[in-house]
């Protein structure tokens, strides 16, 4: 492909690109600086398709990247999603775990509960 910034632009690209590089192995289990790369590429996915935000969340532990669904207290850690579980060995489907977040988060979003 001769414009891989077009290629990952649209959703679809962005998924493509986290599922090829997990199905190919080129990610080792204890890389985890890179697997916390795709977990930015995930939550860019996230962001793209429910109109999240990026933003920093500071706690006592630090800071970190986290995604908010705008005017709510909804939060989401997406850098670690996909470190965590391959770190424990689990296989990642990336497109079904991120259709499970999607549909997690916009339950979340449309209960009113934490508006």
């Amino acid at each position: 492909m001769n414009d891989p910034e077009g290629a990952y632009a649209p959703l679809e690209g962005k998924l493509r690109v986290i599922a090829t590089i997990l199905d190919s192995g080129w990610i080792e289990s204890n890389e985890t600086w890179k697997l916390q790369a795709l977990g930015v590429a995930f939550g860019d996915a996230h962001a793209q398709k429910l109109m999240l935000e990026w933003v920093t969340v500071e706690d006592e532990y630090g800071r970190d990247p986290a995604l908010n669904w705008p005017g709510t207290a909804i939060y989401s850690y997406p850098l670690t999603t996909i470190s965590k579980r391959i770190e424990r060995g689990e296989d990642v489907d990336a497109r079904q775990l991120f259709e499970m977040a999607c549909k997690l988060l916009t339950d979340m979003a449309y209960s009113g509960r934490y508006n």
